[in-house]
């Protein structure tokens, strides 16, 4: 082996080694792979450095961190900036304010977006948030005139229209404070929750069963050993079919059925055991109920949660999409809607889609609502595929036209030509089609060409073409 893959192989091994000793992430190994790079650069810095724990405490608080924050807060002081708040619990069960701050920075010709700093609050009020801001600014020296925008949640304390904080602020300290309305990903939060609450948690009580379950004993996932004598009884020859479609052995099928014999009496809880009950009914009494309700959350055609999920990832980045907020919005609201109504109701026109009524002609029928449907865009690349198409026919007849009259020898030699020639052109047209196609629809405008070549037009068309080579 060659001693340079040898010594490439080793020290492979030893990141892998690292991560599995520590317990760290794979995410980390090209982290650890880049920082041995930058460090192989200086030979001799490595072999001199020491750094224990308590000393890398120290200076990363009192070092690094305070570098950065000093940074920070430096660009704050002298550049325009927007903020993004939020409260949240620690894991101390303190309230702690967050604080986001985004802005252009010189150096970097980019958007930044940095922690600007963080502290507890006893009691969140409005009034309490915005001393508490107000002394924060202060502290650090942060005009308040640098200020353009706050974006938060939509909660009373933080937007209300009255006395929420960002009214606070725009009435007492920042005058020309933008309007941005709320975090948009926290009104698709808000909407998934109340799409969901008609259906009274039933997905999501099993997931937290599903997740607990395996917590306390790994073998009681085996739900079936669970189940009284009735129920076996109901569900064994699905359990025969099971074993005959996975070719279990009997011996194999004896174990199962042992296990399933010990986890009958193995005694639990009143809450372990009501958990059990709980999993069993919706897994095998109401497993129909459970798939529907699994399909209108996830499904590929009805993912409604999918579809709002989707836009919370777009804008959860750190990259700055500001310019793609409206067509995001009215994306994720087209595609929503799209789940219920037909889509010829559906036109990309913001103002028509707000004052849509939602009435029994526009929605689609129940035996539909598992069905794909076409957006817009596939739409409108079939509507120039049939112009298209049109558009070629129209030329076959004006070919066969001139090739059936004939007109002088030049006329003949057109015409001899035709037969070729005119599929030549279907063949650019139909290229063209394709072209504003997706592959997806490749096989239905193939069979729409099909159509057009009728067996009766073509054989007249190539035998008025053959003629005309005699002639010519």
């Amino acid at each position: 082996m060659d001693s340079n893959i040898r010594v490439w192989m080793e020290d492979q091994a030893m990141v892998l080694g690292t991560l599995a000793e520590h317990s760290l992430p794979f995410i980390m190994a090209p982290v650890i792979v880049n920082l041995a790079r930058m460090l192989a650069e200086d030979k001799v810095a490595p072999s001199r450095m020491k750094l224990s724990r308590t000393s890398a405490q120290y200076k990363m608080v009192h070092g690094l961190g305070k570098t950065f924050s000093d940074h920070i807060l430096s660009n704050t002081g002298k550049l325009p900036f927007s903020v993004n708040l939020d409260e949240a619990t620690s894991r101390s069960d303190k309230k702690v304010l967050s604080i986001l701050v985004s802005y252009y920075s010189p150096e970097r010709k980019a958007v930044d977006v940095e922690h600007l700093g963080s502290f507890e609050i006893v009691k969140v009020t409005a009034a309490i948030l915005e001393n508490a801001l107000d002394k924060f600014f202060t502290d650090n020296d942060i005009p308040w005139s640098n200020l353009v925008s706050m974006m938060m949640d939509s909660c009373a304390v933080m937007r209300g229209s009255k006395t929420g904080l960002e009214t606070r602020v725009r009435h007492n300290h920042c005058p020309e404070l933008l309007d941005i309305d709320g975090d948009s990903c926290h009104h698709i939060h808000n909407a998934s929750k109340r799409f969901s609450s008609p259906f009274n948690g039933h997905l999501e009580q099993l997931f937290s069963d599903l997740h607990v379950d395996p917590k306390w004993a790994s073998d009681q996932v085996l739900y079936f050993g669970f189940m009284d004598k009735e129920d076996k009884a109901l569900y064994k020859e699905p359990w025969e079919q099971l074993y005959a479609a996975h070719h279990v052995s009997e011996k194999a099928q004896r174990c199962i059925q042992s296990f399933h014999k010990d986890l009958s009496g193995k005694g639990m809880t009143q809450q372990g055991r009501d958990r059990k009950q709980r999993l069993v009914k919706k897994l095998w009494h109401e497993d129909t109920k459970t798939e529907l309700h699994l399909s209108v959350y996830t499904g590929v055609h009805t993912g409604v949660l999918a579809i709002l999920k989707e836009y919370v990832m777009a804008f959860q980045s750190r990259d700055t999409l500001v310019h793609k907020l409206h067509d995001k919005q009215l994306q994720v609201f087209t595609n929503f809607l799209a789940c219920f109504v037909k889509p010829e109701h559906l036109p990309p026109i913001p103002r028509i889609l707000a004052g849509l009524e939602l009435k029994g002609d526009k929605l689609l029928p129940a035996r539909d609502l598992g069905k794909k449907r076409k957006g817009g865009a596939e739409r409108a690349r079939d509507q120039k595929k049939a112009a298209l198409q049109a558009d070629a026919t129209k030329c076959l007849k004006i070919a066969d036209m001139f090739a059936a009259r004939g007109h002088g020898a030049s006329t003949s030699a057109a015409a001899a030509s035709t037969g070729s020639g005119g599929e030549d052109a279907r063949q650019q047209v139909d290229e063209a089609a394709m072209t504003v196609d997706s592959p997806s629809l490749e096989k239905g405008a193939s069979e729409e060409r099909e159509e057009l070549r009728e067996p009766e037009e073509q054989e007249r068309v190539l035998g008025v073409a053959a003629e005309k080579r005699q002639m010519g």
